[in-house]
């Protein structure tokens, strides 16, 4: 792995002198849900809640005039979800009675590292995919030590440029591993997964 950050960095300093970089700052939001995507365990059952983000990003070309480009970025996070209980508490996985009127608020905060691969397809509309890192800044007591602090997730989207320097980006998210663990043979753990519709504005 050493042998290839002087390889990279080499790469990186001729391709700064070939093509362009721009930066952008992006604001933007959507909704989020926690869930036991691959499982079959209902508890504890989340609903979807409002999700915000603020931060800035590097892009570029790989080839002047080419189609394919990277992009990363630093952003600031906060996803909620609500927290809905059983109202029988008879602990059955069939017929649960949930008490959506009684559901309780729960908001998280993160630093996120966005890496994406853009294709740009149609004259300034094309493709995202990549990987982020997310890294909790929430001190959450209510968690168990097998909440993580760090949790990689992979996305897709599609972007349009509304101007040469407006560009509107649709993403869908989802975490690679476990957000929460449950302690059951059904439950494969809570990931986390949403959408989000963002607007970035090239300031250079």
């Amino acid at each position: 792995m050493k042998k290839l950050i002087p390889v990279f960095l080499l790469f990186f300093s001729i391709h700064t002198l070939t093509a362009q970089i721009d930066w952008s700052v992006n604001l933007g939001g959507g909704v989020t849900y926690l869930e036991d995507v691959f499982g079959d365990y209902p508890w504890p059952h989340y609903t979807g809640g409002a999700m915000f983000q603020a931060g800035t990003s590097i892009s570029s070309l790989f080839m002047k005039e080419g189609m394919v480009g990277w992009e990363a970025g630093v952003n600031i996070i906060t996803s909620g979800y609500y927290l809905v209980p059983d109202k029988d508490m008879n602990g059955s996985s069939t017929g649960i009675n949930w008490d959506y009127a009684n559901r309780t608020s729960h908001r998280d905060w993160y630093v996120q590292v966005p890496v994406s691969f853009s294709f740009n397809m149609f004259e300034g509309t094309g493709f995202l995919l990549g990987a982020r890192i997310n890294r909790r800044l929430t001190n959450i007591n209510r968690y168990t030590d097998s909440f993580p602090k760090w949790i990689p997730a992979a996305h897709l989207g599609v972007f349009t440029h509304i101007s040469p320097r407006i560009r509107l980006d649709a993403t869908a998210f989802m975490d690679l591993t476990k957000r929460l663990d449950i302690k059951n043979p059904l439950s494969k753990g809570l990931r986390e997964y949403g959408d989000s519709l963002n607007i970035r504005y090239t300031l250079k």
